[in-house]
Formats: C-alpha cells, structure tokens, sequence
C-alpha cells in the first residue's frame, strides 16, 4: 500500500514538472509575411501548421488595393501596399489580418514590423469588421523587427497594420506560442500512475522455483 502511495505520489509530481516545463518552454508557429514577393493581389493567404490567416489590402477604409510582398533583406522584409512609396504601409493605407482560425486556441500574439526608421512609426488595430480600422490597440510603435505581443479577441477578428503619425513600414510576422495541450500532459501523468502501479503488481507475484 505504501509503494502504490508512493506511485501516485511520484506521478503527480512528474506531471505537475511536466506542466510547469511546458509552460516555461513554449514552441512559436510564426507567419511570415514577406513570402511570395512581388506584386499581389487584394488578398493572400499564409497557412502554417494547417492555420491560415489572410491578409488583405486598403488604400483607405472600404476601399480595396493591390499588395506587395516584399524581401530586400535587413529590415525590407514583409507585407506593404503596391504603388505606394517603397510599396510599404504609408498614408492612409492599412493592412489586415483575419484571424479567425487563430481566436479557437489563443489569445495573444507576437507581431513584428519592419522598415520602421528613425522618425517612423506605426498604430495597430482590432476591428469586429473587413476594411474598417475598429478600435485602436498601438499608437504610434517605433520598435522594427522586435517582436511585442498583441491581445486577441474572438469578437474582432481582424487586425490592422496602419502607418502612424509618419513613415512607411512594413508588416513582418505574427507569431504565437505553443505548447502541449492540458489533456496530452493529463494523459502522460496518468500513464506514469498507471505504469508504477502495475510494477507494484508484477513486484508482489510469487517467483516459479523450478525443480
């Protein structure tokens, strides 16, 4: 009876190890958007890891356009607005981001911008509708090709990439953290109960002395 206490003791623990190791050790699935390059279209899908988000292109609320891939190394790299100076986010333009296959598993995000120089900035954006900017989230953001995390919320799936006060900038990638599902690691800690106790059970069977 003390050694089955003791299995249930040592399992739980490993679990709860387990547990508390997965959470400090989070793997990213990241969308980056500087691939396929060149002009686009109105919109452009990125799938990883069987998620897609896609993105889509204003010129100004309500009014569609054209975007543009871009990969020019250094900090040129990402998703801008074709025709535009240096085909990046500038103006009165903006992108979106439908995010609504990502709001089932998680809440936050890690976005990055790029060709964010000095003087230019950004604002980003949530909106519960398609080509209007919603509510805003970042006001004039300076950091360029640094990863900051943004909220998301199931009633506003789409989120905007505006240029700020001033500049062009470029929208790099959206990440988000992850880790093994509560129920695997439940599944894992369970098998390691069972498993010491079934040892315990074979442990107690008389040994066959042959004559």
């Amino acid at each position: 009876m003390r050694f089955k206490s003791m299995a249930a003791i040592v399992g739980a623990v490993m679990f709860m190890a387990t547990t508390v190791w997965a959470g400090n050790n989070p793997t990213q699935i990241t969308w980056n958007f500087n691939s396929p390059a060149g002009i686009l279209g109105t919109s452009q899908t990125y799938t990883v890891d069987g998620i897609t988000l896609t993105a889509y292109g204003f010129s100004s609320p309500g009014n569609p356009t054209d975007l543009y891939g871009k990969n020019s190394g250094g900090d040129e790299k990402g998703l801008g607005i074709n025709g535009l100076s240096n085909d990046e986010i500038g103006g009165t333009s903006f992108i979106q981001l439908n995010l609504s296959q990502l709001l089932a598993q998680y809440n936050t995000g890690f976005l990055t911008l790029g060709s964010v120089q000095k003087g230019e900035n950004y604002d980003v954006w949530l909106s519960s509708g398609l080509g209007t900017l919603g509510t805003e989230i970042v006001t004039n953001g300076t950091l360029d090709q640094i990863q900051f995390p943004v909220s998301l919320v199931k009633g506003s799936p789409y989120l905007g990439i505006s240029a700020g006060s001033s500049g062009n900038v470029l929208l790099g990638s959206l990440s988000v953290n992850q880790t093994p599902e509560p129920t695997t690691l439940a599944l894992f800690g369970t098998g390691l109960i069972l498993a010491a106790f079934l040892f315990r059970r074979y442990d107690r069977t008389p040994s066959r002395i042959e004559a």
